[in-house]
């Protein structure tokens, strides 16, 4: 969960292409477009993406993209399945990736002629109007290689900007909150750290970096540890059986739930259950 400053988003957007001329596309962490300059898809990329294989072949470039900036933390330039050059930069808080920036659609200097023959065999196998693209890519943005570096060097430095100047920034207080409510709403059911980001809209690496800054484990280590609590409270009821309690905190295999409630309670469940009895009686 994010706060955004849309005003100062925008105009960082707009500066960078007034500079560069370069389209500018802003992502939150789970890869979802917070903002782009200019606000319409270029023609060109409109054309390949009435072909739904090669709209396919879009996603999955950027999504490689994404990935290799997760794991770097850098900046990372490829050539789109088309041909253009793109690069995303990440936007990082404390070693932590909250969105990304991306510039693309920028024709190489380096080789226009092959990519014009690449477009027009794509064209032709995909039924795309050609005569369309070879003017869109007349009037693409060119640039050498030095160039593209040079706007990939300046939207890294915006990017740290962004996070420095806190317009884009995670909601901590609010989303360890939303996290443990969660937590806590569903420890019944089959918790995975897939559900837990998807509902909390945050990437992996910020959940895991959240459960390690607030409880010191890893999230699946504190799912665990909320779950044996659970069942440690309706052991002391008395209601239900241990199978049962084990169904109730989300591990259905009763064995595994005694192995597990041993080693961090240093009882098995019976054994947990006798002794809460001894005490009650001693109590009375």
């Amino acid at each position: 969960m994010l706060n955004v400053d849309m005003n100062q988003l925008e105009k960082a957007a707009k500066n960078f292409y007034t500079i560069t001329g370069m389209l500018i596309v802003l992502y939150d962490s789970q890869r979802r477009i917070l903002y782009a300059y200019p606000k319409n898809m270029c023609a060109f990329c409109s054309e390949v993406r009435k072909s739904k294989r090669l709209q396919k072949l879009c996603f999955q470039c950027d999504e490689n993209g994404f990935n290799i900036c997760d794991k770097t933390k850098k900046n990372f330039m490829y050539h789109c399945h088309m041909g253009l050059t793109e690069v995303i930069s990440p936007i990082c808080e404390n070693g932590v990736i909250i969105g990304y920036m991306m510039f693309g659609q920028i024709l190489d200097t380096n080789n226009p002629e092959k990519l014009k023959i690449h477009t027009k065999k794509m064209a032709k196998e995909h039924h795309l109007d050609y005569k369309l693209l070879e003017n869109e890519l007349a009037r693409m943005k060119a640039a050498d290689q030095q160039t593209i570096l040079a706007a990939a060097d300046m939207m890294e430095m915006c990017a740290c900007y962004l996070w420095l100047k806190q317009i884009i920034s995670v909601r901590k207080d609010s989303l360890v909150q939303h996290l443990e409510e969660y937590i806590e709403q569903e420890l019944s059911e089959n918790l995975s750290v897939k559900s837990i980001c998807s509902h909390l809209n945050v990437s992996k690496s910020t959940l895991y970096k959240i459960a390690k800054q607030r409880y010191q484990m890893g999230i699946s280590e504190y799912v665990l540890q909320k779950r044996i609590e659970k069942a440690s409270q309706l052991l002391k009821e008395g209601n239900l059986t241990v199978s049962e309690v084990a169904d109730r905190t989300g591990i259905s295999d009763a064995n595994y739930f005694i192995k597990v409630f041993k080693k961090m309670m240093g009882v098995t469940p019976k054994k947990y259950i006798t002794a809460m009895f001894e005490k009650e009686r001693k109590d009375v």
